[in-house]
């Protein structure tokens, strides 16, 4: 996604999200919302990670319940 990362972890917990990372920022976004729920992102970043994860949220989610 042009210089961000996106990944599920396997084994994961909590809220339903992924792990969102870009240089030196991280945060884990909701997959239902796509608000960051922990850490930090550029504005600009997390507005394309969210749009990111909403417009795929359905497969997000297959793949969330598929680790976890």
């Amino acid at each position: 996604m042009g210089g961000v990362g996106i990944k599920i972890f396997s084994g994961d917990h909590g809220v339903p999200h992924v792990h969102v990372w870009e240089a030196e920022c991280r945060a884990k976004m909701a997959i239902r919302t796509g608000q960051v729920i922990a850490g930090h992102l550029p504005a600009k970043i997390a507005r394309k990670a969210a749009r990111y994860v909403l417009d795929n949220q359905d497969a997000l989610m297959a793949i969330w319940n598929e680790l976890n």
